[in-house]
Parts: C-alpha cells; sequence; structure tokens
C-alpha cells in the first residue's frame, strides 16, 4: 500500500484532488470515549511492487493561466523516513496545444517537475537527512 493512513486530499496551491480509496490502507476512526470504532473505511488493493506513485493530471487552474506555467508539481505523501512515497504532476493543457515544442521538451519539463516532488523543493529541503561520517 502508498498510504498507511486512509483517504487523504492532495492539496496542491490551486489544485485539491482525492487519491482514489483503491490504492489507500484501511482506518479505523475512534473518539476519545469509545474503545469501538465510530467509523471503518475499507483497505484498498493498494499498488502492487511500487515504492512511489505519480498522479498525472492535465487541468486548467488560476496557477497555470495567473502564473503563465507549463507545469508544476508536488509530493503528496511522505513515508516514515521524509522520502516521498505519492506525488501529484500537473500539465497545464494550454501549452499542449502549442506546435513550438518538440516532444523532448515536453520531457524535459516533466522530468523537471519529477525531480521536484522527489525532493528538489522548498518544502523537503529541511527534511534532508545530515550524515555524520568519522572516517
Amino acid at each position: 500500500m502508498i498510504n498507511l493512513s486512509s483517504s487523504w486530499l492532495v492539496n496542491l496551491q490551486y489544485s485539491s484532488k482525492h487519491i482514489p480509496d483503491r490504492y489507500l490502507h484501511k482506518l479505523e476512526i475512534f473518539d476519545f470515549a469509545n474503545p469501538v470504532p465510530r467509523q471503518v473505511l475499507k483497505a484498498g488493493q493498494g499498488v502492487e511492487n511500487a515504492n512511489f506513485f505519480l498522479f498525472v493530471i492535465s487541468r486548467t487552474n488560476s496557477w497555470c493561466t495567473e502564473n503563465n506555467v507549463q507545469a508544476y508539481s508536488s509530493f503528496c505523501r511522505l513515508d516514515s523516513r521524509n522520502r516521498p512515497v505519492a506525488g501529484l504532476l500537473n500539465m497545464c493543457p494550454s501549452y499542449f496545444s502549442k506546435k513550438i515544442y518538440k516532444a523532448s521538451h515536453y520531457y524535459s519539463v516533466i522530468m523537471h517537475e519529477v525531480i521536484h516532488i522527489l525532493g528538489f523543493s522548498r518544502q523537503l529541503y529541511s527534511k534532508f537527512k545530515n550524515l555524520h561520517i568519522n572516517l
């Protein structure tokens, strides 16, 4: 399973998407007064043999239009070691219709965004590990 909690919301600036339940783990919701769960969300099928899951969408929104960007992305979920296990990449549709770019340009844009998702982003820099090795 990608997620060890339950249905979670991918909440990027100007983009909120629900991760489909079929990818999520079971969740039992308790209150403080009762030992019996008040709600149980069934486990989904998950994603077998995956260390990372990338959701790719193409939606026009204010981030695309007001900032004139070709794409944007972010991690959605971190594991217990603060490593990204899921990410969302939005390719702004207005750039698909332009005939001025070659396929290699789109490949470069996608790779650029995936690098942000995997760790090279302002939100993840503080989570980098500092290893002290005595030689």
